[in-house]
């Protein structure tokens, strides 16, 4: 059996076009599959929307409330409920390719793997900017990967090589990884993310196989507000804040290199808007807004680190 399980929150109206994507999906023979919606606290209409999803579905849909704000509380308590032996996992704006269960278990058998994951293509809600589509980070910060034709294996970290948006695991993995960290991902009005790449992290450190598989393919909607330059801004914020909880620096002694460094990002990128490169400048700017999300996640303790800080101002 397949367990497919979305952590939804507030997004009742784009969860209806992901849960029609499943109704179509193609199992390889002897395979069951279910999908189990974790609502994650939503004020707006999820439930009736899971309830109505049910009708004529030829799997069990199943409703799980989760009080606990919180996408990797969500994702645990659906990882516990689920009774499949892969446990497949998408988002609520996505809209998954019919083949896409059976590309991921076939994945998963053929190549004996604890994680397979595959295509995450994008699917615009209107045409992008000219610059966005300058700049291919921008692709990865909007959760978009296609290594090519090829199946491909992760055998040393690499935070692009999958996304949570398609991803999935054998469930008797987690007894050897745990869980999700309950430190990381969105938790309502907290954007920070980061729940995916540490899993996935995890999972290369415990020496298991991780594979990308071309035909498990998922669509991601890309709304307006996140093609512009405020979204990715955020985005590199969050992705800093989250690093800091990765490597457990948390109320660590703070360093004074990385004040110096993003002071000179700033500048940089001011210095390239200035001379119109802006691609230097849009470099400069994302490096500086990751700093700047480390510098916040690491003065939480604001009067531990401004000790640290007063002690390394007098030995310079």
């Amino acid at each position: 059996m397949v367990s497919v399980i979305i952590c939804t929150y507030n997004r009742s109206e784009s969860l209806k076009d992901t849960l029609q994507a499943l109704k179509v999906q193609k199992l390889p023979d002897g395979v069951s599959l279910e999908i189990i919606i974790v609502d994650n606290n939503s004020s707006d209409s999820t439930h009736a929307v899971v309830i109505d999803s049910e009708v004529n579905s030829p799997w069990p849909v199943h409703y799980l409330f989760e009080p606990t704000p919180g996408k990797c509380f969500a994702l645990n308590r659906g990882i516990k409920q689920a009774k499949g032996e892969l446990i497949a996992l998408t988002d609520d704006d996505t809209i998954p390719g019919p083949d896409w269960v059976n590309a991921l278990w076939a994945g998963y058998k053929l190549y004996a793997a604890d994680c397979t994951g595959g295509r995450i293509l994008p699917l615009w809600v209107e045409k992008p900017p000219s610059w966005l589509m300058k700049h291919t980070v921008c692709l990865q910060m909007l959760a978009m990967i296609d290594h090519g034709d090829a199946p491909a294996f992760l055998s040393s970290f690499d935070p692009g090589f999958l996304f949570g948006a398609n991803m999935a695991y054998r469930k008797k993995t987690f007894d050897d990884v745990g869980l999700f960290n309950t430190d990381l991902g969105p938790k309502g009005g907290d954007q920070m993310r980061g729940e995916d790449t540490d899993m996935l992290e995890r999972f290369v450190n415990a020496g298991k196989r991780i594979a990308y598989i071309p035909g498990a393919i998922v669509y991601h909607k890309v709304p307006k507000e996140r093609m512009s330059r405020s979204y990715f801004r955020r985005w590199r914020f969050e992705s800093g804040r989250a690093t800091c909880v990765q490597r457990g620096m948390k109320n660590s002694h703070f360093p004074l290199w990385l004040l110096r460094e993003c002071f000179g990002n700033f500048f940089q990128a001011i210095y390239g808007y200035a001379i119109f490169d802006s691609c230097r400048a849009f470099k400069a700017e994302m490096i500086f807004w990751f700093q700047c999300g480390e510098i916040i996640e690491l003065t939480k303790d604001y009067g531990t680190v401004y000790q640290n800080i007063k002690k390394k101002a007098s030995r310079i």
